[in-house]
């Protein structure tokens, strides 16, 4: 699903730093804005507020696993929206492509799953994909 949407949102990207220059802290810090907000409403709708809290309650060494995970969180957003404001609008897809390709590859190999030829067809298109529009960026660049 995140493949697809950053296929789908890569172009309303370049539409949007064209037209607003948006710094990293900015798109950072608008996209967490909003984020809170959502999560913050469906937390409660779904009930999941509440429960949390007890949770914390019963097992506080998690406490600390939540605060490293916010940490790499942090740092992973600020070198996304760091690569978004900086570079042209399909650097960050195909690198966030490459990095859900390769965690794929090493489950794959690491744990053993066994792929049938349909599923190893799949990871082809997708490499194809990736490596075509590496083609494409670096073959247009000289042509400039």
């Amino acid at each position: 699903m995140s493949v697809v949407c950053d296929a789908f949102f890569s172009d309303s990207q370049a539409y949007n730093k064209g037209q607003y220059k948006p710094t990293a802290n900015q798109l950072f810090t608008t996209t967490n804005f909003f984020a809170f907000i959502i999560i913050f409403f469906v937390s409660f709708i779904d009930q999941s507020f509440f429960p949390f809290f007890d949770f914390i309650r019963d097992y506080p060494s998690a406490i600390k696993d939540i605060i490293i995970v916010g940490v790499l969180q942090v740092i992973g957003q600020i070198s996304i929206y760091y690569v978004v404001a900086n570079f042209k609008q399909h650097v960050f897809p195909l690198i966030s492509t490459t990095r859900k390709i390769i965690t794929v590859l090493v489950s794959i190999f690491y744990y053993g799953h066994s792929q049938n030829n349909y599923q190893w067809f799949a990871v082809g298109i997708v490499f194809f994909g990736m490596f075509y529009e590496l083609y494409e960026e670096l073959t247009h660049k000289k042509q400039k």
